[in-house]
C-alpha cells in the first residue's frame, strides 16, 4: 500500500522517489499528511545572488534577484553598480541570501544619493526589462531536470537543464548588452520553501501570505507552475525531411520560434534558442496534433516542462526530424588539378624559350 501512495505521490508533484519517501515516512504512510509535507518542502521562492565584471575591468557589480512561485514579478530586485572592483569582489556569493540582501541594503544606506546610485537604479531598469519574472519560472520546473535539446554551432544536439549555466548566460547577455561590454558572470543561487523562508522574511521587509490558500471545496489553489505558448514554424527539409502528415505524437521535430514579444526573448534566452541577437532551431517532443480544414494541421510540440510551441503547417511539406551528422566531403573533380593535362603546355613552353635563345646566340 504504501508503495502505491509514493508512486502516486511521485507523478503528482513530480519530485524525487527520496522526497516522496521521506514525506511518507515521517506521515506514517498517511497519504494526505505526506502531501502536506511535501508541499512544505517544495521550492517557493528562488534567490539570485550574482557578481558580474566588465571585460576591461573598469566596472563591476553585485545582483541580488528573489523570485515567487506563480508571479510574474520580482519581489525584490537589487543592483550595486561600482568601480571599485575590491570591494565587489570582497561579497562572497557564498553568504547566505538574507545576509547578501544585507550586504547590498547597507551599501545603499552608506551612498543614498549620487552618481553610484544613479548608475544602480539604471543598470537595473536596464535588467528589468530584458529580464521577465514570468520567464524565469521556468527555473523551478528544473528541479525534476527536463531535458532541453538544441542545435549549436559545435553540436548538432545537446543539452541544457542546469540553472547556474542558464542563469549565468543569461545575465552574461543582458549585462553586455547595457554596459556595452562583455561581462564575467559568477553566481549562486537558492531555491527556498516556504517554512524556511518564512524565519527570514522580516530581514527582507516583506510579509508573506501563507501558501495553503483553500478554495470553497477546501481544495489547494497553489499554483501549478508555468505554462507558455509560443508561435513556431517547422524547419523546412526537402532531402531527408519527414512529411508532416506523417509525424506523430511522441515524434520529436526541429522548430524555430516565430514569436518575438519579451518573454518569447527571455525564454529563448533561458533554453538556448536565442543567442547573440540570433533565434537557433530546437528539437522538440510533439504533444498534440489536431488537424485544421485546407489540408493542415495545427502541431504543439513541448520543449521542457511547461514550455511549448504551436506550429500551423500543410501536410505534404517535409521538416527536419532528424539530428544533423556532420561528415568529410572531398573537393569536386573540377577542383583537383589536372597534372596531366598541363605536361603539354610545360613541353611547348620549354621548346619556345628554346628557340629563343637559339636566335638571340645566332644573331
Amino acid at each position: 500500500m504504501e508503495e502505491g501512495i509514493v508512486t502516486s505521490l511521485v507523478k503528482e508533484f513530480n519530485v524525487k522517489e527520496d522526497i516522496v519517501r521521506l514525506a511518507v515516512d515521517e506521515a506514517n504512510g498517511e497519504i494526505d499528511g505526506a502531501r502536506k509535507i511535501i508541499l512544505e518542502l517544495m521550492p517557493r521562492y528562488l534567490a539570485i545572488k550574482a557578481r558580474f565584471i566588465s571585460g576591461r575591468r573598469t566596472n563591476a557589480g553585485l545582483i541580488f534577484i528573489l523570485t515567487e512561485k506563480g508571479r510574474s514579478d520580482f519581489i525584490l530586485f537589487r543592483v550595486i553598480f561600482e568601480t571599485d572592483l575590491e570591494f565587489i569582489s570582497s561579497i562572497p556569493l557564498s553568504l547566505p541570501s538574507v545576509d547578501f540582501f544585507d550586504e547590498i541594503r547597507q551599501y545603499f544606506n552608506e551612498h543614498s544619493a549620487g552618481f553610484k546610485v544613479y548608475d544602480s537604479q539604471k543598470l537595473r531598469t536596464g535588467i528589468s526589462k530584458k529580464l521577465n519574472g514570468t520567464a524565469l519560472q521556468y527555473l523551478f520546473d528544473l528541479w525534476d531536470e527536463p531535458e532541453v535539446q538544441i542545435i549549436s554551432e559545435n553540436e548538432s544536439d545537446g543539452t541544457y537543464n542546469q540553472v547556474a549555466p542558464i542563469l549565468t548566460q543569461l545575465l552574461e547577455a543582458i549585462i553586455g548588452e547595457i554596459i556595452v561590454d562583455r561581462a564575467n558572470v559568477e553566481l549562486s543561487y537558492e531555491f527556498i520553501s516556504e517554512s524556511d523562508f518564512q524565519v527570514n522574511s522580516g530581514r527582507f521587509g516583506l510579509e508573506i501570505e501563507s501558501v495553503d490558500k483553500k478554495d470553497s471545496k477546501g481544495e489547494s489553489t497553489d499554483s501549478t507552475g508555468l505554462q507558455v505558448y509560443l508561435v513556431g514554424r517547422f524547419v523546412i527539409d526537402p532531402v531527408e525531411g519527414s512529411l508532416v502528415k506523417e509525424i506523430e505524437v511522441g515524434e520529436k521535430a526541429y522548430v524555430e520560434i516565430l514569436d518575438r514579444s519579451d518573454v518569447a526573448v527571455t525564454i529563448g534566452r533561458l533554453i538556448g534558442a536565442y543567442k547573440l541577437g540570433f533565434w537557433r532551431p530546437i528539437r522538440a517532443m510533439v504533444v498534440d496534433i489536431a488537424p485544421l480544414t485546407g489540408d493542415r494541421r495545427k502541431v504543439r510540440l513541448k520543449v521542457a516542462k511547461g514550455i511549448y510551441i504551436n506550429v500551423l503547417s500543410f501536410n505534404d511539406i517535409l521538416v527536419r526530424t532528424k539530428r544533423t551528422v556532420r561528415s568529410e566531403t572531398s573537393l569536386p573533380e573540377k577542383a583537383v588539378p589536372d597534372i596531366l593535362g598541363i605536361f603539354p603546355i610545360l613541353i611547348g613552353l620549354v621548346v619556345i624559350v628554346g628557340i629563343i635563345l637559339l636566335l638571340t646566340v645566332v644573331f
